[in-house]
């Protein structure tokens, strides 16, 4: 039972991952940006002027790809950024980014009303804090079990 549980749930979070990523990039497309910008936009919407290495802690990405997204999205002009030294640049949203960002929220909450409108809230709470559990548990989960001879052992029974 255990085992098809957990099947179904890794099924079930590429599909929903899969969903959530066509529709950051139908979203983003209309900008010429791809579904990777979505996070970055909103994040510095709600946290304001950030660095590079900051975006990629808080969104826990590869600084690599914060540094594309940020490359990509100073060229369409939704970001400005700081004079300082490069590893220090501050980015900050252009008018342009938080228009943008403002609209991709509202989109964002209109789709989220739409795909849980025949799910009472107490039930969507009670999703949130157990998916916000399991994901915590895997991620401690990745931090015991780092190495393929930790794994293995698990599957081990001592005879």
């Amino acid at each position: 039972m255990t085992e098809a549980r957990f099947e179904a749930f890794s099924i079930q979070l590429d599909r929903s991952q899969k969903a959530l990523t066509k529709l950051k990039q139908t979203f983003m497309e209309a900008y010429g940006l791809s579904a990777a910008h979505t996070r970055c936009l909103t994040a510095l919407k709600k946290y304001g002027a950030l660095t590079q290495n900051q975006l990629a802690d808080l969104l826990e990405i590869d600084r690599s790809q914060v540094s594309r997204v940020l490359k990509d999205m100073y060229s369409h002009e939704f970001v400005t950024f700081s004079d300082e030294q490069p590893y220090n640049k501050k980015y900050t949203l252009s008018k342009k980014g938080l228009e943008s960002a403002t609209t991709l929220e509202n989109t964002i909450l209109l789709v989220n009303s739409a795909i849980s409108k025949d799910i009472p809230q107490s039930d969507i709470e009670v999703f949130y804090r157990t998916f916000n559990a399991i994901s915590n548990s895997l991620l401690e989960a990745t931090k015991t079990f780092s190495t393929p001879e930790s794994m293995l052992s698990l599957g081990k029974t001592e005879s």
